[in-house]
């Protein structure tokens, strides 16, 4: 799911990954690369991941709208993952690559 608002007189998505049943097994790596329309200010993980993460591979590319995060740190189980992007214009989602979760 995707959501759009503004806070203050920023530009807010927020791109909401739903996890499907099942375990996570140790050592699994979770990732997530994304493409924006545009550039960014800021974007991070609200919900869905611990604040302390292990073997975080991290790259992003603010003037070209791009994302990258990997973890084998486990989400918290029953909750969405959310990626908030922060930004001076409205934003889209160009594409979104999530592994091993499915997006509903």
């Amino acid at each position: 799911d995707i959501e759009k608002f503004q806070r203050g007189k920023s530009y807010v998505l927020q791109v909401i990954m739903n996890q499907t049943s099942g375990f996570w097994d140790q050592g699994l790596q979770f990732q997530i690369q994304a493409k924006f329309s545009g550039s960014y200010k800021k974007a991070s993980i609200v919900q869905g991941l611990p604040p302390a993460m292990f073997n975080v591979i991290m790259s992003e590319n603010k003037e070209t709208g791009e994302y990258f995060l990997s973890t084998n740190t486990a989400p918290f189980p029953d909750r969405p993952i959310i990626l908030e992007v922060i930004s001076d214009n409205e934003l889209n989602l160009e594409s979104l690559g999530v592994q091993p979760l499915a997006i509903e």
